[in-house]
């Protein structure tokens, strides 16, 4: 899951800078050997992200958006397995699965919060 705040143009457009993000995530490697880090929430738990970029002159609002990529480990395994053995047996079910995976994303919760003044 990422949790991002950044600023947005008049046409909506992301504004390069302005991206703060968070990443609440279990992350290991390929083969399960080593944890890189781990940001879940427990139970009850509850993150905050404080958003402090300056505003930028061309911002008209900022944008809350937590995405989910349910099958974001599975993309990257299969990604590293087809790099290691591309012609491996198995290969096009590899393929169609890694295809799979990376349409699962979705935005869970977007807000747009106005910056203009009364």
């Amino acid at each position: 899951m990422l949790v991002q705040i950044y600023q947005v143009s008049a046409d909506g457009k992301p504004i390069t800078g302005t991206l703060q993000e968070k990443i609440i995530a279990r992350q290991v490697t390929a083969d399960l050997s080593e944890e890189l880090a781990d940001t879940r929430l427990a139970h009850g738990e509850q993150m905050a992200l404080d958003y402090l970029a300056p505003r930028h002159p061309d911002a008209q609002a900022t944008v809350v958006r937590v995405h989910v990529e349910p099958d974001y480990f599975y993309s990257g395994l299969y990604r590293s397995l087809l790099e290691a053995e591309p012609d491996a047996k198995g290969a096009n079910l590899l393929r169609a699965a890694l295809k799979n995976s990376l349409e699962s994303p979705y935005d869970l919760y977007v807000q747009r919060h106005s910056l203009s003044m009364p």
